[in-house]
């Protein structure tokens, strides 16, 4: 396997849910009654860390698209290998913005200008902390990644799907759209079957191929950083009406799609390299001292942004942390 010529960038969202002008622009546009948006517009102040991660520990990475309301960090400088990217600057639809929604701006990210084939999505809460090369991304310019199927998500057993209601809503709306173009028997034996996934994927994958269901029941998904194909995103606009719907709603719904549609049909088209590693891990925050248990074999981390209470502490406990691993500023921010 190689990947020469396959350049890579990462695109990285981030929203300062402190900036007064950005407030007052999502309070006038929302007519919600009393909705509440949890702790998604929190900033755990571990941005520079993610950059710090890229530079130190994925060299390979062409570029990084920086995705902002307009909001830009004080620390951070400009660069040839940055991308500041604002709303105007590439959603495809003038008339869907302002827009608070996350889904709404994942789905528009194919049309970023000079943003490469192959990328990989950042969350503003996955860190880099020990050196990753391109083919753990990608392979002969395909995401890394791993089909594995799991129990149906809809009807009674939507209940076995943990999470808010609202975003287990959304990930059904996602396999319901694999459903509509695509049939279970249409997938081949290699992207079930795969001496890189573990045992248990593979003894999951033999169950549910045998199962009377023609329809694929669900796609396991995980919190890390993920391999996309722009030409994905692409396609799927302009092919799935409610893709673009979901461009049009200004705060997130229960009727939306999300970006994971995009990992699905790759998974089931077959524009995928089968393995599986076990080289990331999520920590959804209990206390400060998870943090002192996290895996050697970690190199990619991501944290839960299902906070509220202590939430300055456990700030505090992640940059301490994160400083550690990567105590050098990066080229991506100023000498003050």
């Amino acid at each position: 396997m190689n990947n020469y010529g396959c350049e890579v960038d990462v695109v990285i969202l981030w929203v300062d849910g402190n900036d007064e002008k950005w407030k007052k622009k999502k309070n006038e546009c929302d007519t919600r009654n009393n909705v509440s948006d949890g702790n998604r517009f929190q900033d755990w102040g571990t941005l520079k860390f993610i950059f710090r991660g890229i530079e130190n520990f994925m060299p390979w990475v062409r570029k990084i698209h920086f995705v902002t309301e307009g909001h830009r960090p004080s620390w951070l400088k400009n660069s040839p290998k940055l991308n500041c990217v604002t709303h105007e600057m590439f959603f495809k639809k003038k008339t869907d913005l302002p827009t608070f929604n996350s889904n709404a701006i994942l789905l528009n990210l194919g049309w970023i200008e000079d943003l490469s084939e192959n990328f990989i999505l950042f969350n503003d809460d996955t860190f880099v902390i020990k050196p990753c090369q391109k083919e753990r991304f990608f392979e002969n310019k395909l995401p890394v990644d791993f089909l594995v199927q799991s129990i149906s998500r809809e009807g009674n057993l939507f209940k076995f799907l943990k999470g808010k209601p609202e975003f287990n809503e959304m990930l059904v709306n996602n396999i319901r759209i694999v459903n509509r173009y695509y049939k279970k028997q249409d997938i081949k034996n290699w992207q079930l079957f795969s001496k890189n996934y573990n045992l248990l994927s593979n003894l999951l994958n033999l169950f549910f191929k045998f199962q009377s269901p023609k329809k694929i029941p669900w796609i396991n998904i995980y919190h890390q950083p993920q391999a996309h194909l722009k030409s994905t995103f692409i396609k799927m606009w302009e092919k799935e009406e409610k893709f673009r719907n979901t461009s049009k709603n200004k705060f997130r719904t229960n009727k939306d799609l999300t970006e994971w549609l995009c990992r699905f049909v790759n998974l089931v088209e077959g524009k995928f390299y089968p393995s599986e590693y076990n080289d990331h891990e999520s920590i959804h925050y209990i206390k400060p001292s998870d943090l002192q248990q996290i895996k050697n074999s970690t190199a990619l981390l991501s944290v839960s942004d299902d906070v509220t209470d202590d939430f300055p502490l456990l700030c505090d406990a992640l940059n301490n942390y994160l400083s550690k691993i990567l105590p050098k500023k990066s080229n991506f921010e100023l000498n003050t």
